[in-house]
């Protein structure tokens, strides 16, 4: 649980804190939740297997699907046999890569930025060494920005990479050392419990909708990681769609409301999560002295 949100320069240091304890008296949740997704992942699915009606399937693998008027059809591979499943809808939920969306022949359009990200967990203490840190830290600095975000037992550290620099060269204990001891410099090894490096897109799916098949969460857009709003943007595709999906199911609403959801959901995640995220990078890496000056002015 982090109530509050800070905005440093690995310069000059803390520009600006967010403290949404303030908002106390107008929400239950006057903070900013940090989980992991396969912490998220082991909660939904122990909520599941209490469901009666619900059936969990692992290791099935769609390779094709096929729309009809009344139903929709799913072939799956699963432990070396092929078989099919037939249901009123189907919810293509599964990732950036969507096997899901490739079978129903949607684009996925947008970009790739030219620089991979680098994320590095420790179990270092920084909060003793940087008086008053908060748990979720943005760092601005033209040459190397960082993200700080503390889960309740590592530091998730967040940086870009150079492109010219190879996957062997990022991840060598002496370059992953390197970049942690430039936000704060130590006489001894970081403890590293884990990294990971990974390319960052931005894309929006053409619809989220052909007919009984509709794209929810990373299958359906996804966007760099500055801000926070991509697993959130999945969580409220799915509040949206299984409400409307549910006053459709029961008679409640036209199909109509399907478009709706549709329509609704890819307009946020092109005006507002992809405009939001792609500024968020522009803001870290600013490099102009009075530009940077007027953004930490306004941040203050």
């Amino acid at each position: 649980v982090a109530p509050t949100v800070q905005y440093r320069d690995r310069k000059e240091g803390l520009i600006a804190e967010f403290d949404m304890s303030l908002l106390k008296n107008d929400t239950r949740y006057p903070f900013r939740l940090q989980i992991d997704q396969s912490a998220l992942l082991e909660l939904l699915l122990a909520r599941l297997q209490q469901v009666p009606n619900a059936q969990i399937n692992f290791g099935h693998k769609v390779t094709e699907v096929a729309v009809m008027d009344e139903s929709i059809l799913a072939t799956v591979d699963t432990a070396g046999s092929t078989h099919q499943l037939k249901a009123a809808y189907l919810v293509g939920a599964d990732g950036g890569d969507s096997l899901v969306r490739r079978a129903l022949g949607i684009e996925f359009y947008g970009m790739t930025y030219p620089n991979r990200y680098i994320t590095v967990f420790t179990d270092f203490d920084f909060a003793s060494h940087l008086p008053g840190l908060a748990s979720v830290n943005y760092l601005s600095d033209p040459q190397e920005w960082a993200v700080m975000l503390r889960n309740p037992f590592v530091w998730r550290v967040l940086f870009p990479t150079l492109r010219e620099e190879s996957d062997e060269e990022v991840l060598k204990d002496t370059a992953l050392q390197a970049r942690l001891n430039g936000i704060v410099a130590m006489a001894f090894p970081y403890p590293l419990v884990s990294s990971r490096l990974y390319k960052v897109h931005q894309r929006v799916a053409t619809t989220y909708r052909r007919g009984r098949a509709l794209l929810a969460g990373d299958a359906a857009h996804v966007n760099n990681p500055l801000g926070g709003m991509g697993l959130n943007g999945g969580i409220h595709d799915a509040v949206s769609l299984s409400e409307r999906m549910a006053r459709v199911w029961h008679g409640q609403a036209s199909d109509e409301e399907l478009d709706r959801y549709a329509g609704e959901r890819r307009r946020i995640a092109i005006e507002y999560v992809q405009a939001q995220s792609h500024q968020n990078v522009v803001d870290m890496i600013e490099s102009d002295p009075r530009a940077r000056k007027q953004r930490h002015d306004n941040l203050a």
